[in-house]
C-alpha cells in the first residue's frame, strides 16, 4: 500500500490509489464523517487512547487532552520544548505525533481489505502546509512517520498540502490539456495555502508546482473564534467556572456550520452546570461581516501569488481554475468573495475533506511532481561597501527543482570571508524572506534566525584567515527540508546539513 494522509489541524485522512484512482481509507460510519480527530488523550486509569475515543473523553476531562498539536509546533517556540504533562505523565510534541500516525495507520490498515490494497505499507507521503517553513517542524513529522510506520526515510515523504490538492483534481479529469493551470485555495483547520500548478506533458514527473504561498495565521478555527468572542460578549459570559467550556465550544462549530445553509441561526445553550440559560443568535450577514477580515487575509495571499506568477513569465489567463479544499473552504463567502475577485475564472468546490489524502497517496504512489522554493533563504553577512550587517540572499523563491542523481532539490550558493585578520571563527545564521530573485540584500528588520552554525577559521600553509573564504551552499529538498553545507577554499566541507548545528 502507498499511503497518503492528510495530517490535519483538526482531522486527519489516510488514502491510498486503486489502479490509478485514489480511494479513502477510512470507514463510513458517523464518527469518521469528517475524518479521524487528530486528537491525543491520557488518563492514568485507562492509558493513552487516540482519534475518535480521544475526543469523545476529552469532552469529560480536556485537560488529559492534546487537541491542536498541529498549529501549535508552529508557534515560533522550539519543538524540543513543546511537552504536555496530561494527568501527572509528561509527553513530548514527537511522541503525540507518533502515535496519532500509528493510530492514522492502523485504521488504514484495517480498512485496506475492503478497497482491496494492499494492508502491507511500501510508501508514505504526509501532506503539510506550504508555508510550514521550519525545519524542525518537517523534520519531526518525517521522523514520527518513519517511527510510526517502520519505514526507512527513502519511504517517507512530504509534500504541501495545496499541491496534493492539485494532484487530486487532475486525477479525476479524463485527457488533460498540456499547459493546463489551476490554482488552489486551501483553507484549512489551521492554515491558509495557495499554489499555482502546471501540467506539463513534456516533464516525466508530469506535474509542476509554479509558485506557492500561504499564511500560518489564518484557518477555519479564527472564524470559529470570532463566533466564540461574539457570543461572549453577547451574553456576558465568564468562562472562569460559568459555563462547560467544551460543550460552548462544540456549540459554536455547530452553528459556523448551520450558517453555510441558514442565513440566522437561533438557539439555546443549556450549560451542564447551573440554571442559565443563554441565547446564542447571529445571521450570516453577520457572521460574514464580523470575519471579512480573515477572508480579505486570503485574498491578498492568492492576489500575490499571482503577481509572484506573471513575474515569473505567466500570465493570468493561464489560470483556468481555481480549485477550493478543506473543510473552511465551504462557508458561502468563501466561494462569494472568489467569484466576485475572479469573474473569469472556474470556481471548484472539489472534495474539501479528502482531496489533500488523495493527492498525497498520488503522489506516494507515482513520482509526479517538481516543486519549487517557496521562501528566499540567506544569511548574516557584512555587505562591505558600506559595512552594514544585512541578509545576504543566497537561494531565492519560485527556483525551480531539479533532478540530479542523488535526487530533487534546488542549490545555490555565495562566497563569503572573514572580516578580520586574526578571526578564529565565521558564523552562519539562516534567515527566511521573501524578497524576488534579484534583491541580494535585505535589513533584518526584527527577523529570527532559522537556524546557525559557527565553523573554525584557521591560517593555511601562510594564508592569513582574512584571505580565506568559504561557500555557504544552500539545498533545498523536495520535501522542503533546507540543508546548509559549509566549504572552505580547498573545497572541504565543513559542516553537513543539520546534524552539528546549533538550532534556534
Amino acid at each position: 500500500m502507498n499511503l497518503g494522509i492528510d495530517f490535519g489541524t483538526c482531522f486527519s485522512f489516510p488514502a491510498a490509489v486503486r489502479g490509478n484512482a485514489p480511494e479513502s481509507l477510512l470507514s463510513n460510519d458517523d464518527d469518521y464523517r469528517d475524518g479521524i480527530p487528530s486528537i491525543f488523550y491520557y488518563e492514568s486509569e485507562i492509558g493513552e487512547r487516540t482519534g475518535v475515543e480521544a475526543r469523545k473523553r476529552c469532552q469529560a476531562h480536556p485537560s488529559y487532552g492534546v487537541k491542536y498539536i498541529k498549529k501549535e509546533m508552529r508557534c515560533g517556540k522550539p519543538i524540543s520544548q513543546i511537552t504536555y504533562t496530561l494527568d501527572g505523565r509528561k509527553f513530548s510534541a514527537k511522541e503525540i505525533i507518533v502515535k496519532i500516525i500509528r493510530h492514522i495507520i492502523d485504521l488504514a490498515q484495517q480498512k485496506a481489505p475492503d478497497i482491496p490494497v494492499s494492508s502491507e505499507l511500501e510508501n508514505i507521503v504526509i501532506a503539510v502546509p506550504a508555508m510550514s517553513g521550519s525545519k524542525i517542524y518537517r523534520e519531526t513529522i518525517l521522523e514520527a512517520a518513519c517511527e510510526a510506520s517502520g519505514l526507512s526515510r527513502k519511504s517517507v515523504k512530504l509534500i504541501d498540502e495545496p499541491v496534493a490538492a492539485a494532484l487530486s483534481y487532475f486525477s479525476t479529469r479524463q485527457n488533460i490539456n498540456n499547459g493546463t493551470t489551476i490554482l488552489t485555495y486551501d483553507l484549512g483547520g489551521g492554515t491558509f495555502d495557495t499554489a499555482i500548478v502546471r501540467y506539463d506533458a513534456a516533464l516525466s514527473q508530469k506535474f509542476k508546482t509554479r509558485i506557492q504561498s500561504g499564511d500560518t495565521k489564518v484557518g477555519g478555527t479564527n472564524w470559529d473564534e470570532e463566533l466564540r468572542k461574539h457570543f461572549i460578549r453577547e451574553n456576558d459570559i465568564r468562562l472562569q467556572g460559568s459555563i462547560d467550556v467544551e460543550q460552548f465550544d462544540r456549540e459554536i462549530i455547530q452553528i459556523k456550520h448551520m450558517l453555510s445553509t441558514e442565513d440566522k441561526v437561533r438557539r439555546g445553550f443549556f450549560p451542564n452546570s447551573g440554571e442559565d440559560v443563554y441565547r446564542l443568535e447571529i445571521s450570516r450577514q453577520q457572521f460574514e461581516e464580523m470575519t471579512r477580515y480573515l477572508l480579505d487575509m486570503t485574498i491578498e495571499v492568492v492576489k500575490d501569488v499571482i503577481a509572484r506568477y506573471k513575474e515569473t513569465g505567466g500570465n493570468e489567463s493561464d489560470i483556468n481554475t481555481i480549485v477550493l479544499v478543506g473543510g473552511a473552504s465551504k462557508m458561502p463567502q468563501v466561494i462569494n468573495r472568489l467569484r466576485q475577485e475572479f469573474p473569469t475564472k472556474e470556481i471548484v468546490l472539489d472534495k474539501p475533506e479528502r482531496a489533500i489524502a488523495f493527492g498525497a497517496a498520488i503522489y506516494a504512489a507515482s513520482d509526479c511532481l517538481i516543486t519549487t522554493a517557496p521562501h528566499t533563504y540567506g544569511v548574516d553577512c557584512c555587505n562591505r561597501d558600506d559595512d552594514i550587517e544585512q541578509i545576504s540572499n543566497i537561494l531565492f523563491r519560485d527556483s525551480e527543482m531539479e533532478v540530479h542523481d542523488s535526487g530533487k532539490y534546488i542549490s545555490a550558493q555565495k562566497y563569503y570571508a572573514p572580516r578580520y585578520k586574526n578571526q578564529t571563527k565565521i558564523g552562519f545564521s539562516v534567515y527566511e524572506t521573501d524578497e524576488p530573485k534579484g534583491v541580494d540584500w535585505t535589513p533584518f528588520n526584527g527577523r529570527k534566525p532559522m537556524f546557525g552554525v559557527t565553523v573554525p577559521v584557521t591560517p593555511i600553509d601562510g594564508i592569513e584567515t582574512k584571505m580565506r573564504s568559504f561557500s555557504a551552499e544552500f539545498r533545498l529538498l523536495q520535501d522542503g527540508i533546507l540543508e546548509l553545507h559549509i566549504y572552505d577554499n580547498d573545497r572541504n566541507r565543513i559542516e553537513v546539513g543539520f546534524d552539528t548545528t546549533n538550532i534556534f
